[in-house]
């Protein structure tokens, strides 16, 4: 029996030599109490865990040891380091946040009459507030000005009115409080939003649907605001949290907003030691007040300020002494540079690539672009959870969407493929493009005679059950359906979990997590779990890594959400997960990262640091942010009322300006310090995008000289050398040297480096022509034009180079074969439209307007060449009319649309051309096509019809453009032998080898322009 053993990595030892100062904080009495503010990498918070190993060294009981901080990652990292440096166990979290000790505080305060709380998150939040603003749609309860009104229905609005209420709490507003302020101070908006307020508190036990076991559910700022009523109102109860706590130490003392300095105060700790940095406030957007702070401080110590020791720790660790500044021409060069500048870190100075980073004021384009250059340059990356959703997760929106369809959610047509097709493209299923085109093709084959359904249909349908199309096909068949019928029976799986009556969602999403199988009919969970172990490659073992941690922290997030709401529906857990707008904050473990590059964001960054830091996107209106927040309900001038006090509000604006400004300096000052040894600044300069003052400041404060670099990936070494050694102004010594290295290369198994594969080192493939001698040459009316215009596109269309224009040809040939049942007196008008609105998805594969718009200008092209011919006073002698005819060798075939006779019994070549582009008069004598008709003709082809008449020229009809007129462009009787002559000496140039490319106006729809040497994209590939 095997045993399977994971081991971690050895923890690394941290060396910290304290300064004096930090000496004196660790060491200091149990019963001290102390500020401390320190710059960014000063060691706060190392100093912290330091006096916590020290105060348990010297016999305090960690139980009585309370440490507060911001985020529950702190708080897990300053558990474990604690933990590890003074080897105790404690019978209570030795860290927490102000929400958790709230938490606990309430559960301290519970009698027979309250309910257990939880604690809302800020997506339930959201859908609590939605829920109640639909009511307010319909009947107003809160009174909202009917100018807001279409806006109720928004999360956006949601959104600020959860901050406004948040906002309000945190500075112990009450409902009616709000409501007084919004009178003074003449905001309409406030007056509705107490209103509501108060409905939203009135609620009590919030229910969602489908929830049987109600609980008091409190939002954050809530449940710190109920915890210190409760100590307010019940003294035995602050008596008794008053003892459990000998000594409160709390790290990053800025970030915290009035309602967490109220909690701290009521608290009364005997002892405490405090850890600032205002400069380093990351979240003032949550309601911090670093402003607020020093006054506090003030009134925190007054009466005892001589017992109160302050220390500034104004000596930084982090001696970041290389500071690079770049700007760039695009998003795409910018990634590059940033890639390059990694790589050359990790191999040539032996920088992991876990003492890196990259931080972005907030996720976007520029962070994206990086991740894409970074995954494809090969160094593995870790994003962090504030960078991305967990419904995004490329590992979690497979499993999202089976639940979805399994539970009936996701309607399956031809609206909803492409999101299908996603879920097919994915490891759960496993197909590609091209087995998704043969299973296309493996479907028409085996469909009934007058089936006309879309095999993107019978394909969506047939995960609900499979179709018997799939059933019922060849063994050979059956292996390229395999991944489909694996998805299929998942599908009815879960169908069958869902339907039972207690299940949760954590059972849905156990049943797809424990059957999904690969292309390969691998077990998903098996696969990404040897992945995870077994991988050498750092990139792939850290996407194993991510994957894991995601489903993790989905199961995770089912879990709590069951064990809160025990009869909710599936539905409610997987709209929370897809309506958030960040990964929610989940405790759930993690794998033990590898080598791996961070990508997260400045406020995500604090309390880290790295070896090498890169700000990317330092842009015009992005970073920093002015823009005003809170801007419809204004929270923050809310704020500001009570920061302030009731200042004009042209005064009031100006001072929030003014700290929106120091706000985003804080936090670019905060990105900046993470770094230790070096930190790159870039951003983009293009068109409505520049750079912004941040980044011109440090531009101008460190101005940086960017060199190239020799690269670091084998194939762009090999293209370095190559270059060198075809440039002419290389030294002779050089181009040696270069051969020579390309020669090591090649001989190595490097295969870019064989001049074999260069383009250019072979001769031409042959010279031979395409048609030998004695073998006749075929070619048609309208190859003679195509070649006259382009004998180079004439070739590489013949020959299979053509794309694009599948859909465009298909449409023509339709339209004229309508065109010729109802020129015959086959088919009346209204039958046609009929047929082509029926089989009109087997011509267009687009959706929704422009499906239907293209019909619509089928239908209206068909239209008017009924009109056209209803009209047309010639006889009809024959449609589709096929001719053949001989010139010696060569061999004329086509046929001409259509025939007709005019009155004076002449025969007319009409040809029917359904594209808007209209050939102009002037240029009818040149049309080859046409005057190759009039000489076949002409010369005894379709005797049977001509029957001896004589020619009257020919004609094009265009009934597919936009004059009110249906446009007719004539030609009259060609010189025959002059035509005959070209068309031969056509022929023998279309035999080769040779082919020239021509310059002319269907150069810009050339489906074969990047092949072309007259064109700069063919000239770049060809040369």
């Amino acid at each position: 029996m095997a045993i399977l053993e994971l081991r971690r990595r050895a923890t690394s030892t941290k060396s910290f030599a304290p300064t004096p100062e930090q000496d004196e904080i660790i060491c200091a009495p149990a019963g001290a109490k102390i500020f401390i503010s320190g710059i960014a990498g000063s060691g706060k918070t190392e100093t912290l865990i330091q006096r916590a190993i020290q105060l348990i060294g010297n016999g305090l009981k960690p139980d009585r040891l309370l440490i507060l901080t911001f985020g529950r990652d702190r708080a897990d990292y300053l558990r474990d380091e604690i933990a590890l440096g003074a080897k105790t166990i404690a019978d209570e979290p030795l860290a927490r946040t102000f929400p958790a000790l709230a938490f606990s505080i309430i559960r301290m305060a519970l009698d027979n009459e309250v309910r257990d709380p939880i604690l809302l998150s800020g997506a339930e939040q959201d859908q609590v507030i939605r829920e109640l603003l639909k009511t307010d749609l319909e009947e107003n309860l809160s009174q909202w000005p009917n100018l807001y009104q279409q806006a109720l229905s928004t999360r956006g609005f949601a959104k600020e009115l959860r901050e406004l209420i948040s906002r309000a709490k945190e500075w112990d507003l009450t409902p009616d409080q709000l409501l007084t302020l919004g009178i003074q101070e003449k905001e309409e908006l406030w007056k509705s939003a107490a209103k509501f307020w108060r409905r939203y508190e009135e609620v009590g036990v919030l229910r969602d649907s489908g929830v049987a076991d109600p609980k008091e559910r409190i939002d954050p700022s809530e449940l710190i605001n109920r915890a210190h009523h409760y100590l307010l109102t019940k003294p035995e109860l602050q008596s008794q949290v008053e003892k459990l706590f000998d000594i409160v130490l709390i790290d990053e003392f800025q970030e915290s907003d009035p309602a967490h300095r109220r909690l701290l105060q009521i608290i009364n700790p005997k002892a405490f030691s405090i850890f600032y940095d205002i400069d380093s406030t990351a979240s003032r957007f949550r309601g911090a007040d670093p402003e607020g702070l020093p006054q506090f401080l003030s009134n925190f110590a007054q009466g005892e300020s001589e017992r109160v020791w302050k220390y500034h720790l104004l000596n930084s660790f982090r001696k970041c002494e290389e500071i690079e500044v770049s700007e760039h021409s695009s998003i795409a060069d910018q990634s590059r540079y940033i890639v390059e500048k990694f790589r050359s870190d990790h191999l040539r100075d032996n920088i992991p690539y876990s003492e890196m980073a990259v931080i972005v004021r907030s996720p976007g384009e520029h962070l994206t672009s990086l991740r894409r250059a970074l995954s494809i340059a090969g160094i593995p990356i870790h994003q962090e959870s504030g960078t991305f959703t967990l419904a995004d997760s490329g590992a979690i929106k497979p499993i999202l969407l089976i639940a979805e369809i399994a539970l009936g959610r996701k309607e399956i047509n031809r609206e909803s493929f492409s999101e299908i097709e996603e879920l097919l493209f994915s490891e759960f299923c496993g197909l590609d493009p091209l087995r998704l085109k043969q299973l296309r093709l493996i479907i028409n084959q085996n469909r009934e005679e007058g089936d006309l359904t879309p095999t993107n249909e019978i394909i969506a349908t047939s995960l609900l059950e499979a179709d018997p199309l799939l059933i019922s096909s060849s063994a050979d068949s059956l292996i390229q359906f395999k991944p489909l019928l694996n998805l299929v029976d998942l599908i009815k799986r879960v169908r069958k979990i869902a339907n039972q009556k207690n299940s949760t969602v954590t059972d849905i999403f156990w049943e797809i997590w424990s059957n999904a199988k690969n292309s390969e009919g691998m077990l998903i969970k098996d696969l990404w779990r040897e992945r995870a172990l077994s991988s050498h490659s750092n990139y792939e073992s850290g996407s194993a890594d991510r994957d894991l941690d995601a489903v993790i922290e989905l199961f995770e997030g089912a879990r709590r959400h069951v064990e809160r709401f025990p009869d909710s529906k599936p539905d409610l857990f997987i709209d929370e997960l897809k309506e958030a707008t960040i990964l929610g904050d989940v405790i759930a473990p993690k794998g033990d990262r590898s080598d791996q590059v961070t990508l997260t964001t400045v406020h995500s960054s604090k309390g880290y640091q790295f070896q090498v830091v890169a700000i990317i996107g330092v842009q015009e209106g992005s970073w920093p942010n002015l823009k005003a927040r809170g801007s419809l309900l204004g929270s923050e001038r809310l704020v500001d009322i009570q920061r302030y006090g009731n200042l004009a509000r042209k005064e009031l604006s100006a001072l929030a300006m003014s700290a929106l400004v120091e706000d985003e300096s804080r936090l670019f000052h905060l990105a900046k310090s993470r770094s230790s040894e070096k930190l790159i600044i870039t951003a983009v300069s293009r068109e409505d995008d520049e750079p912004s003052q941040f980044f011109y400041d440090e531009l101008e404060a460190h101005p940086s000289k960017i060199e190239e670099s020799s690269p670091l990936t084998p194939n762009g070494k090999i293209a370095q050398l190559r270059i060198q050694l075809s440039d002419q102004k290389s030294s002779e010594s050089e181009r040696k040297k270069a051969a020579k290295l390309l020669k090591a290369l090649s001989l190595n198994g490097f295969a870019a480096a064989k001049p074999e594969r260069w383009l250019g080192f072979h001769d031409t493939s042959s010279e031979t022509p395409l048609v030998s001698e004695n073998e006749p040459i075929y070619l048609s009316p309208s190859e003679i034009e195509k070649f006259s215009e382009c004998q180079l596109r004439w070739f590489f269309e013949k020959f299979g180079a053509q794309d694009g224009q599948a859909s465009a040809a298909l449409l023509g040939s339709a339209l004229h074969a309508y065109a010729k049942l109802i020129g015959d007196g086959e088919l009346e008008l209204n039958e046609a439209m009929s047929r082509l609105a029926k089989t009109w998805h087997l011509i267009d594969s687009n959706l929704g307007w422009v499906h239907e718009n293209g019909l619509a200008s089928a239908v209206r092209t068909l239209t008017r060449f009924f009109q056209w011919q209803s009209g047309n006073p010639r006889e009809l002698l024959g449609t589709e009319v096929g001719f053949e005819l001989s010139l010696g060798k060569v061999i004329i075939r086509g046929s001409a649309d259509r025939l007709e006779l005019d009155d004076s019994d002449r025969i007319i070549v009409v040809d029917l051309k359904t594209g808007k582009s209209v050939e102009t008069q002037k240029s009818m004598g040149a049309n080859k096509q046409l005057a190759t008709y009039q000489m076949a003709l002409s010369l005894g082809a379709a005797e049977e019809i001509v029957a001896g008449r004589q020619l009257g020229g020919a004609e094009l009809i265009y009934p597919g453009t936009d004059s009110q007129s249906i446009t007719v462009r004539s030609q009259g009787i060609v010189d025959l032998d002059l035509i005959k002559a070209e068309v031969i000496e056509t022929a023998s140039l279309m035999v080769g080898p040779i082919f020239v490319a021509t310059i002319n106006p269907g150069c810009q729809q050339c489906s074969v322009r990047i092949l072309c040497p007259a064109q700069n994209s063919g000239r770049a590939v060809c040369n």
